[in-house]
This record gives structure tokens, C-alpha cells and sequence, in this order.
């Protein structure tokens, strides 16, 4: 794919090799996690709990990949494009989470929960074709001339039908890089997807993903001859399942699992760990595998090398894997690293 019409083209701060107007389908949207590329998998859930908690505050993600704070809205710590603050999220959280997460700017306010919209309307209407999800603001985004932001939204939509009692999932955006993006788009988006799809009580059905500019930057052109993205890297297998039927039912459960989040963001040693894990172990094992990971990560971050190592078992092979992979490129003696 990305030896054909492949053009030279100007990015952020170099070059880029682009291929324009690729879509990329993915049958079985659970199987989210790209394994040809180690990749931070607490990052990507952690960006996952801060978009259906409606979050825009930075410190959150940022304290998962320091490497977000270049797109931080310096002046009020947020970031300008959070997907989850521009569609609205709002569950019931604790005070103290939302003062986390959600920091009012003074700019345009999100006015509808675009995610229960789409659930109620969906309910009501399973056939309908106008369920749209809008990131992408042209009061906010649209250059004036020059960019409004570090941080101007690269996912514009997505498009939700119920077919066939399964619910299908496109993704638009205006801008895609395949190394430091991509991957953590999938992850984000089919589990919004399949979180959705519990709440009406559906199965997951096909992840679409238009990128109109899939970009790799020169930074990462030497990478491209040894990525296997031709299916022959052997991968674990995904065998949780995150439904929850009903926004109600679901939304208790989130309360819990955003609490464990912030929890392991702020910095852990084992034994704290591991009692943040043992609150949400009633919880469902897809969520209870999250925190785990953020665990593991928590403690990796803390210099608890050999606790992490132990932690990640309880994150399941699929997730753990992804974890594992991402420990090994992080170590001290791997000089390129990437998040």
C-alpha cells in the first residue's frame, strides 16, 4: 500500500510521505490493537476514558505521554481538540473527576451529549441514517488564516447504522499519520463503538476509516521497510467483551473505572497498584484488563520494572502483549523510542 502513489509532501515540521483518500475496514473491530509496531496501549485507554468522559483537561493523557503536552493550550491546560469534550460526554462522574477532567474555557460549550443522542436515536430509531457524530468545529478549527491551535481535531466524524442487529461505525478524517496516529484512532473509536453497541443491545458490526491525508513523516520513513502490515505477525486474540446493556448500567460501572484512571495517573508504588486493581474487580473483565494496564504502566513509570512485569498478567494476553511489546522498545538500552 504505501509503495503506490506515494507523493512528497510538507508536514507539521518535515516531510511527509502521503497517500491520499485511503480507506481501511476492519471486520472485526475488537481485534483493535495494531501488533506490527509496539505502541503505548495504556495511552490509547487512557485516551479512550478521557473521550466518553467528556474530558478537555491535559493533564490526564499527558501524564500517560508527555509527549502530548507540544498540543496543550498552554494558557488553560486543555487541549483544544479533545475529541470526547466536543461530542459532548457527559456521564455522572464524582466532583473530583469532573474538576479533572473537564475545565469550562469560555469558548463555544458543547450543548448536546452527542454519544446518549446517538443512543437514544438509535433506540428509537434502529433503520435511521442520520445518526452523525460532530468533532470538527469551523467557528474553532477552520484557519484564520493561519491555525487556530497545536491541537486542531484530525477525526471530523463518524456515522453510526444499526444493520442486521450489528451496529457499523465510519470514521472521517482530514489527516492520519500511520505511525503516531492510526493505531490509536482504531482503539479509540472501536471501543466507543463497541460500548455503544451495548447500550442498544446490538452485536459490533464493521469499523470503517477514511483518512483523506495518510501520512508518514521522515522521522519514521525507515520504519516503513520493516513494518509487517501484511498479516503475517502472529497476534493474541481478543476475548473480552465491553457491552454493557443500557447507558444507566454502563454509566455506574464508568464511574468506577474513571476513578481507578485518575488514580494511576498521579504516580503509584505496588501495593497502591494493586489495591486500585482490587476495586474494580467486580467489575467486567474487558474494563477490569484497562487497569491493568494503566497499572502496569503506572508502575513501569515509577521505576517498578519487575512489579509492572508481574501487574500486566492481569491485563490478559491480548492487552498484556501490547504492553509487553511496548516495555521491551522503552528500556533504557533501545535508544529510538516511540510512544
Amino acid at each position: 500500500m504505501l509503495q503506490a502513489e506515494v507523493e512528497i509532501q510538507p508536514g507539521r515540521d518535515q516531510p511527509t510521505r502521503e497517500l491520499l483518500h485511503v480507506m481501511v475496514s476492519l471486520a472485526n473491530p475488537r481485534q483493535r490493537i495494531v501488533f506490527a509496531r509496539p505502541f503505548n496501549p495504556a495511552f490509547a485507554i487512557a485516551e479512550v476514558i478521557g473521550i466518553l468522559s467528556g474530558a478537555n483537561a491535559s493533564r490526564f493523557v499527558t501524564a500517560w505521554n508527555p509527549r502530548m503536552k507540544r498540543f496543550v493550550d498552554e494558557d488553560v491546560n486543555v487541549l483544544h481538540g479533545a475529541y470526547g469534550y466536543r461530542l459532548g460526554s457527559r456521564p455522572q462522574l464524582s466532583m473530583a473527576a469532573e474538576r479533572a477532567l473537564r475545565i469550562e474555557t469560555g469558548k463555544i460549550m458543547p450543548q448536546l451529549d452527542q454519544l446518549r443522542a446517538a443512543y437514544e436515536a438509535l433506540r428509537h430509531s434502529p433503520d435511521s441514517r442520520q445518526v452523525v457524530l460532530q468533532i470538527w468545529n469551523a467557528t474553532l478549527d477552520l484557519p484564520d488564516p493561519s491555525p487556530r491551535s497545536a491541537d486542531v481535531p484530525c477525526n471530523l466524524m463518524s456515522h453510526l447504522m444499526i444493520r442486521d442487529n450489528r451496529l457499523e461505525w465510519l470514521q472521517i478524517l482530514r489527516s492520519n499519520d500511520l505511525i503516531w496516529g492510526m493505531p490509536y484512532n482504531f482503539v479509540q473509536f472501536t471501543c466507543l463503538q463497541e460500548i455503544l453497541a451495548g447500550w442498544l443491545g446490538v452485536d459490533v458490526g464493521s469499523y470503517v476509516h477514511v483518512s483523506d491525508s495518510l501520512h508518514v513523516y521522515q522521522r519514521h520513513w525507515s520504519e516503513l521497510d520493516v513494518l509487517s502490515l501484511d498479516g503475517d505477525v502472529e497476534t493474541p486474540v481478543n476475548q473480552t467483551d465491553l457491552r454493557i446493556k443500557g447507558y444507566g448500567e454502563w454509566e455506574e460501572i464508568w464511574r468506577g473505572i474513571v476513578a481507578a484512571g485518575l488514580r494511576l495517573s498521579t504516580g503509584v508504588n505496588p501495593r497502591e497498584a494493586s489495591a486500585v486493581l482490587g476495586e474494580v474487580s467486580d467489575h467486567p473483565l474487558g474494563y477490569v484488563q484497562w487497569i491493568a494496564v494503566l497499572a502496569a504502566e503506572s508502575l513501569r513509570l515509577q521505576g517498578y520494572d519487575r512489579e509492572a512485569i508481574t501487574m500486566i498478567d492481569n491485563a490478559g494476553e491480548y492487552w498484556a502483549t501490547s504492553w509487553r511489546n511496548w516495555r521491551n522498545r522503552k528500556r533504557p538500552e533501545n535508544s529510538k523510542l516511540l510512544y
